[in-house]
């Protein structure tokens, strides 16, 4: 009987531990800033982070207002996914076939005075799981620095511009 007392007040508080940090209170993210934003003589742009998943954001909404008479050409293949401080990939959205999203993508066209607004998927976080269900899904981007390097042609011209954000995991207890 000592034995098993002993026993059982030597795991007793080693249990109270590992309970105690197994204990979880709800996780939120943000963005550092919410709306990050960017600006020249021919369009205006801003992505957020949006839908969001277990492992974070999953996507950016990006929105480009033209600011010109010119015809705006978004270059979505040399338009990057940027993970703290290196570009990654490219992005898929709406349209793409997923196990096509590598393969070159047409040039959105903006006419002067139009705004495009679309969600965006960073290529690298897309996988094939078959659970829960068979299919292609989205990883999050979790915590970090985040943006895109966005590549607009005007005339012919490569306009590039950064946007960069901080994603911060932040657990409520």
């Amino acid at each position: 009987m000592k034995r098993t007392r002993l026993h059982f007040l030597g795991i007793t508080p080693f249990l109270c531990v590992i309970v105690a940090g197994c204990a979880t209170g709800k996780i939120y993210y943000r963005s550092v800033p919410e709306v990050q934003k960017c600006s020249n003589e021919y369009y205006e742009a801003s992505i957020r982070p949006d839908l969001l998943g277990s492992e974070g954001w999953e996507a950016f909404k990006l929105t480009i207002i033209s600011k010109t008479a010119k015809t705006l050409e978004l270059d979505w293949n040399r338009t990057f996914f940027i993970s703290n401080g290196k570009t990654k990939a490219t992005f898929m959205f709406r349209g793409v076939v997923h196990k096509d999203r590598n393969k070159p993508k047409p040039p959105d066209v903006i006419f002067p005075g139009v705004t495009l607004s679309k969600y965006i998927w960073p290529n690298k976080l897309v996988y094939f799981s078959s659970y829960p269900k068979r299919g292609w899904y989205h990883r999050g981007m979790g915590a970090g620095e985040f943006g895109i390097l966005l590549s607009v042609k005007v005339r012919g011209t490569e306009v590039k511009e950064k946007m960069l954000m901080t994603l911060v995991r932040q657990k409520q207890e």
